[in-house]
């Protein structure tokens, strides 16, 4: 599968053609193995560079779905997916949740969105929406105040859903407004799956104490799709049908050691990310013996995206969920001209937004600020906040962690 497409990536995407004319070697192995590690920053600077040139005309661009990555590495990036192709990286998961929880894609699901696209085209969001003729309910992650979550949870019930596919953030918000009102469980559901955010030990055993179904980790990102599968045994299986999971530590790889982790997509080609260096930390384990019988590779994940809240006087928490939406609003207005972003609040009533925007667009920034204050406005939470927006040429990575946080806490709850 990683000679295949990277055949196909040199034959139609600029990025890899020009690497591979310059290469001197005798076989795509060694071409690969010379390749530099794909970083974030590389394609926000030069998408086209890296969009297949087969999805740039009819009839492949009409299968062209756009969605866009959450922002938890501090980059904002569009990833191009053919929807065939989509549909397909999620066959291999669909049938381990099957295998392990006997789940099906018949089943009511539960699940949350921060954005909705019309076609290719952020719009307002609605409170909730349905999907797949019915079996999903999915509803907005802006403005979760406790009579919405009230309602929400009202709406679940009645739904009578199997399964919740949610973010550990958003799962916590759930668990509390259940412990209120416990009464409204929904006794159909019989299984939680998280992603998206790193899942402690601290999350899942207070999420297993409360909704008492089965917590399972799936960890992928929006490029690749699925990555690796939690099973019953409570071990993140790689799915090297979608993609080469590697770890790095600076440009060799390593197995059974911490390092880098970097994928290879072996399903989208529209957008090709090869030897892509995701921004998490982990290792791969290869002579671990799982007791649920599946022999591919474990991966243990040293470090993941936060849960983290916006901290008010009053004692409320605002998911950052709302001003990533609205950081989102600003972009798509201003034609993506918001390269990375980090949310900071130093106090309860101050929060500073600092942006790296592309160069070009230097002349742009009262555009950027007119468009944040207008949307910040209609947020009746955020009603004696000071703000102050901060440009910077670059923001760097925690030198802990090797991440840049999209929202950094710089005050704890009393």
């Amino acid at each position: 599968m990683l000679k295949k497409m990277l055949d196909y990536a040199i034959h139609n995407v600029m990025y890899y053609k020009n690497l591979y004319s310059n290469f001197s070697g005798s076989n795509l192995i060694e071409f690969y193995e010379q390749l530099p590690q794909l970083q974030k920053t590389e394609i926000l600077h030069n998408i086209e560079d890296h969009t297949s040139n087969e999805y740039k005309k009819f009839p492949q661009n009409r299968y062209i779905d756009v969605h866009y990555t959450s922002g938890s590495t501090g980059h904002y990036l569009k990833v191009l997916w053919d929807r065939r192709e989509h549909l397909k990286s999620s066959i291999y998961l669909a049938r381990m949740r099957y295998n392990y929880y006997g789940i099906i894609p018949e089943d009511k699901s539960v699940s949350f969105f921060t954005s909705s696209y019309y076609g290719n085209r952020l719009v307002r969001s609605t409170d909730f929406k349905l999907n797949f003729n019915g079996k999903n309910i999915e509803f907005c992650k802006i403005n979760l105040t406790e009579n919405r979550l009230y309602n929400i949870i009202n709406m679940i019930h009645d739904f009578d859903p199997v399964w919740f596919n949610l973010q550990p953030s958003i799962a916590l918000i759930l668990a509390d407004t259940y412990t209120k009102y416990r009464y409204l469980l929904p006794k159909s559901l019989r299984y939680i799956e998280l992603s998206g955010e790193y899942l402690t030990t601290q999350v899942r055993v207070k999420l297993e104490s409360i909704f008492h179904v089965p917590i399972v980790n799936l960890y992928g990102c929006t490029e690749a799709n699925a990555l690796a599968f939690e099973c019953p045994y409570g071990h993140l299986h790689c799915l090297y049908q979608n993609a080469l999971i590697e770890v790095y530590q600076e440009n060799k790889s390593v197995i059974n050691q911490e390092g880098n982790i970097v994928i290879t997509s072996f399903i989208n080609h529209a957008m090709p990310f090869i030897k892509y260096a995701i921004g998490d930390k982990g290792r791969i384990i290869i002579d671990k013996n799982c007791s649920c019988g599946l022999e591919t590779p474990i991966i243990e994940l040293k470090y993941g995206r936060e849960n983290s809240y916006i901290l008010l006087k009053n004692g409320m928490q605002l998911n950052v969920y709302v001003l990533i939406h609205i950081i989102e609003l600003a972009n798509e207005q201003t034609n993506g001209i918001i390269e990375q972003f980090q949310i900071i609040q130093e106090k309860y009533d101050k929060l500073t937004i600092q942006l790296v925007i592309k160069n070009s667009y230097e002349n742009w920034k009262l555009e950027i600020e007119s468009m944040f204050f207008k949307f910040i406005a209609e947020e009746k939470a955020f009603s004696d906040i000071q703000w102050q927006i901060k440009y910077v040429q670059k923001i760097y990575p925690n030198e802990e962690t090797g991440k840049v946080n999209n929202f950094v806490q710089l005050i704890r709850e009393e």
